[in-house]
């Protein structure tokens, strides 16, 4: 009876409990990240050597092209060292956005050796995301619908990969567990971040319809561009993160830390 008690209090507490105001959380986000962007941009530039090999070969293709040189067995070596410098780049790119949030998780301490600890993440990562993306694409091919509520529950789920140790499908259920009962206020916020992505989107699109699609100018802007939403990505972890904190501060302990897989 006491445990029943209990209980209704505790939800009666998270019930009037609510999350960080939405421009609060993006002010604090934009802070923390000018606080710590030379740790992020390290960390990016730890990722591009990862991008060498690809490079490299895209300039060895188009040197041959170049000098006319159409040879089927150099091509074909072309191909499969494209595909595995593709794969490498890929590899490269999913530790970086693993050493991000370890930069969050271990207090912005050090990008050389979060970066160096997000290899021992990587298959955990890539099944979490894997099973996130299959169950909510399924969803979505069903109808839309639940495919956007599942989601909003599962947008947490690198947090509770990389902050509570949950795998796999554990991961899914407990992103869940901290979103039941806030789906709409998570899911504002992440409308919030998003509107206002758009809004910059389309201000920094606007000088592309001054250029010639193909142009050198179009090309340079356009990298420019893909430069600065790099540069910004890191914000949207560390909002992310806010609302993770929030409901597991809210939330408490999982019940299903006794069966964590």
């Amino acid at each position: 009876m006491d445990q029943e008690k209990t209980s209704m209090k505790s939800a009666r507490v998270q019930a009037r409990t609510k999350l960080t105001p939405v421009f609060s959380m993006l002010e604090e986000s934009c802070r923390v990240y000018a606080k710590n962007i030379k740790k992020f941009i390290e960390i990016y530039l730890r990722g591009l050597v990862g991008l060498i090999p690809f490079l490299v070969i895209i300039i060895v293709f188009l040197l041959l092209l170049s000098l006319g040189i159409n040879n089927p067995f150099i091509n074909l070596l072309l191909a499969i060292f494209g595909f595995l410098a593709l794969l490498w780049a890929v590899y490269y790119g999913i530790l970086v956005r693993a050493a991000m949030i370890l930069l969050i998780k271990n207090n912005y301490n050090s990008a050389k050796e979060n970066f160096a600890k997000s290899e021992g993440y990587f298959w955990g990562y890539v099944w979490v995301s894997i099973v996130a993306s299959v169950i909510i694409g399924l969803w979505t091919l069903l109808l839309i619908i639940p495919g956007i509520i599942f989601a909003v529950y599962f947008m947490l789920v690198n947090y509770t990969f990389f902050f509570e140790d949950f795998k796999g499908y554990m991961a899914l259920k407990r992103s869940k567990e901290l979103v039941k009962g806030y789906w709409w206020a998570v899911c504002g916020r992440t409308l919030f971040i998003g509107l206002i992505a758009v809004i910059v989107n389309i201000i920094l699109s606007a000088p592309l319809a001054a250029l010639d699609q193909g142009s050198l100018g179009y090309v340079m802007y356009s990298s420019f561009m893909n430069l600065l939403w790099a540069l910004i990505a890191p914000i949207i972890v560390i909002y992310t993160y806010y609302i993770f904190r929030d409901l597991k501060n809210i939330k408490g302990e999982s019940k299903l830390s006794v069966i964590k897989k």
